[in-house]
């Protein structure tokens, strides 16, 4: 055991030692610090203006971050790292995680400040891609709901597809449980490193991923550096190359000095809008009146994430990839494919109504928000 930590411990200084020299060359831009004190709202800003491709706001919710709780930035920008970049650069993956690692290493490279600052600018210059998250919807869709699989399965999804969907439906009931009355899973630390090493007996992760992938899911304590193996296996089977589509990105709004798209449901203040909205808009509340409860509020703020807070400038595109991202499109708001279409489009028609009354309640808790 001690060998294997050796080992891992040098991947990570290697990994470092790289990341050392090309720090010499960044000269961090200036940028203020955003006038926010909420950490779910500043955590939300980071990683959608990566997706956006805002390197400035990033900058500005990054420094606040520090500022305010340097782990927290670390751990989310690890998150990042898997879960919008996936497989589009994995050696900057690798750095992310490298650098994330060791409080004390940042301290003699200039700091937090000088390394986050280039690895946000790093990840902004990159396509993103989210196959990693889209088979992790997939998966713990299933887990939760096993009936849905025949709805999978109706869709005549390929047999990669498929059997990468089954191996990591068994990855999610293994590594995580169900936490009560909350809305997380937690992950089971010595089960996830159990699989990786698995993995790693049978082909599937050589040394250095797997060594990035224990680290990053220590770091991020999610589950998705533990599936980051199996879909890269895939992708690497079915062969296709990759290209990089653009998108064209709707106006935003500021809000408080942050964009619109950050204040979502996963914030305090973005559950109340979407509640609003949804009294106050007849559309959408009748697209979700059948809902009630947790099952509503879970709706709406998936409706407003596929509308709004996970769409990206820029993602790779290939036929795993697009498929995954077909297979998983909505797959939690827990309504009905048929009229998913509408209510997606319905919630994107909605956002500058949705704006008003996020600019509302942020003006009523300047004082908790500002």
């Amino acid at each position: 055991m001690s060998r294997k930590l050796n080992v891992h411990r040098l991947i990570l200084r290697r990994t470092q030692g790289k990341l050392s020299i090309e720090l010499t060359q960044h000269q961090r831009r200036a940028t203020l610090p955003l006038k926010v004190q909420d950490p779910f709202i500043l955590t939300s800003c980071l990683q959608k203006t990566l997706r956006h491709g805002d390197p400035d706001t990033a900058f500005a919710a990054a420094g606040s971050l520090l500022t305010l709780e340097a782990s927290r930035l670390w751990r989310r920008l690890v998150i990042c790292a898997f879960e919008d970049f996936g497989l589009s650069d994995l050696d900057l993956t690798a750095s992310v995680v490298a650098a994330a690692a060791d409080k004390r290493w940042r301290a003699t490279v200039g700091g937090d400040d000088h390394v986050a600052s280039y690895l946000i600018e790093r990840m902004i210059g990159r396509p993103r891609d989210r196959r990693v998250d889209a088979l992790y919807m997939l998966a713990v869709r299933h887990v939760r709901h096993p009936a849905s699989r025949a709805d999978f399965l109706a869709k005549q999804p390929s047999g990669t597809a498929t059997n990468l969907v089954l191996r990591a439906e068994k990855v999610v009931s293994v590594c995580e449980q169900e936490v009560a009355n909350r809305s997380f899973r937690a992950v089971i630390a010595a089960k996830c490193d159990q699989t990786l090493r698995r993995m790693a007996e049978a082909g599937l992760v050589d040394e250095d991923l797997r060594t990035i992938c224990v680290q990053g899911r220590r770091t991020s304590m999610c589950l998705l550096p533990v599936l980051l193996p199996l879909i890269k296996r895939a992708t690497e089977e079915v062969g296709e190359p990759s290209k990089v589509k653009s998108h064209d990105m709707a106006e935003v709004r500021l809000i408080g000095g942050v964009p619109g798209y950050a204040i979502c449901g996963f914030t305090r203040l973005g559950k109340a809008a979407l509640a609003q909205l949804a009294h106050s808009n007849r559309n959408l509340e009748r697209l979700v009146c059948s809902l009630r409860g947790k099952a509503r509020s879970d709706a709406l703020t998936y409706l407003l994430f596929e509308a709004e807070g996970g769409v990206c400038t820029t993602e790779l595109s290939d036929p795993l990839h697009d498929e995954l991202k077909w297979l998983s499109w909505g797959c939690w708001t827990g309504l009905p494919r048929e009229v998913l279409n509408e209510a997606i489009e319905t919630m994107r028609t909605a956002v500058p109504q949705l704006n008003d009354i996020r600019q509302a309640l942020w003006e009523r808790s300047v004082g908790r928000y500002g």
